[in-house]
C-alpha cells in the first residue's frame, strides 16, 4: 500500500496529470487493504474525504519486466520441445511459439495504453443502461480519467461478483443476470462505434461483473475493469455475426 501512495503522489504531482487525478489526490483520505491484485494491478478502495468510495488500479512495480521474464522463459520451453522427438513435429507447440509473441505484445501495450480512456466513454455510450425484459440493466461505473499508465481509477460499486453469486442455488436473480450479460456481451461484438469497429470488453471473467439488487427487485450488473478494449473491424464483426 506504501508504493501506491508513493505512486499516486508521484503521478498527481507531475506537471501535465490530468486535474481530475490531482483533485482525486487531494481529496483522498485512505487506501484500503488490497482488495484484488495480480501480476500487472493491485486493487484498493480508494476512501474520499466526502465519504464516496473509488475502485483503485495501481500499476506492480516492473511490471513488464515481469512479463518479458516470463514470456522468455515460455520461450525457451517451447524451443526446447520443438527440438525432441514427441514434440519436433507439433503444431501445437508451434502455434504457441507464435503466440507468445502476440501474448507478450498484447501484454505491455495493455498496460502502456492510455486510449482506454477516451474508449471506455464510447463503451459507456453504447452499453450503459442497456436492459432486458426481465428488470436487469447493464451499468458502467464511471471513470476518472488520469492519462497515466500507472493509476486507473472508476466508481466504486457494491454488490456480488458473479463468481460468489455461482456459488448460490440457481435463482431468478441469477438467471436474468447471466441472460443480460450474455446478450450485452454479444451486442458489443455486434454492434459498430462511430468508426466503424465494434468496442469490445477484453477480460470477461466472473470476477468483473458485479450484481445489485435495487430496493425495487431491479438488478444493476456492472461492467468492471475495463482498462484495455478490444477492436474489431467490419471483416471481423462479419464473422463474428
Amino acid at each position: 500500500k506504501y508504493t501506491a501512495y508513493q505512486t499516486l503522489a508521484r503521478e498527481a504531482s507531475k506537471p501535465d496529470a490530468t486535474p481530475q487525478l490531482k483533485s482525486f489526490w487531494e481529496n483522498l483520505n485512505e487506501l484500503s487493504e488490497t482488495q484484488a491484485g495480480g501480476s500487472m494491478y493491485t486493487v484498493y478502495i480508494g476512501t474520499m474525504k466526502d465519504g464516496t468510495q473509488k475502485a483503485v488500479k495501481v500499476l506492480v512495480p516492473n511490471a513488464i519486466s515481469f512479463i518479458r521474464e516470463n514470456t522468455e522463459s515460455a520461450r525457451k520451453v517451447a524451443e526446447g520441445l520443438l527440438e525432441t522427438k514427441n514434440y519436433g513435429n507439433s503444431d501445437g507447440v508451434k502455434l504457441a511459439s507464435v503466440l507468445i509473441d502476440d501474448l507478450e505484445n498484447w501484454l505491455i501495450e495493455d498496460i502502456r495504453a492510455t486510449n482506454y480512456e477516451q474508449d471506455d466513454l464510447e463503451f459507456t455510450k453504447l452499453n450503459g443502461g442497456f436492459s432486458n425484459e426481465e428488470g436487469a440493466e447493464i451499468q458502467i461505473p464511471a471513470m476518472t480519467p488520469t492519462g497515466t499508465m500507472f493509476i486507473k481509477i472508476e466508481d466504486w460499486k457494491e454488490g456480488e461478483n458473479l463468481s460468489r453469486v455461482l456459488q448460490a442455488p440457481p435463482n431468478t436473480d441469477l438467471q436474468r443476470s447471466v441472460r443480460l450479460i450474455r446478450d450485452d456481451f454479444y451486442r458489443q461484438l455486434e454492434t459498430p462505434t462511430e468508426n466503424g469497429t465494434a468496442l469490445v470488453h477484453s477480460d470477461v471473467h466472473m470476477g468483473n461483473v458485479r450484481i445489485a439488487q435495487q430496493g425495487d427487485g431491479s438488478l444493476n450488473v456492472y461492467w468492471l475493469d475495463r482498462g484495455y478494449f478490444l477492436h474489431f473491424n467490419q471483416d471481423e464483426i462479419g464473422v463474428l455475426s
